[in-house]
């Protein structure tokens, strides 16, 4: 019976001091690696977010590469940015 009350009293509690909670987060990333040849690579870094959340990267990015042979870290910078929405073209002028 306590514990019948207890929980009573929990989920009470809990609803009286109902909260709003909100968080903004990146989406995903996607990145990829291509062999040029000659010991030498492309990287490419995807950022993927929600337009009202989170701000995308601005600045070069850093990724870090480790082996048992050694460890490095490269510097990639922003070269195009693009939206890809799910709303049609002719509309997005008329959101927010």
């Amino acid at each position: 019976m306590k514990k019948i009350i207890f929980l009573f009293v929990l989920m009470l509690s809990m609803a009286a001091f109902n909260n709003k909670a909100k968080a903004s987060h990146a989406a995903g990333a996607e990145l990829s690696i291509s062999c040029l040849g000659n010991n030498q690579y492309e990287v490419s870094l995807s950022f993927f977010r929600d337009c009202s959340g989170i701000s995308a990267p601005t600045g070069p990015q850093q990724i870090n590469f480790t082996s048992p042979c050694g460890n490095t870290t490269a510097t990639v910078t922003l070269d195009t940015m693009y939206e890809v929405s799910q709303i049609c073209d002719l509309q997005i002028g008329n959101t927010t």
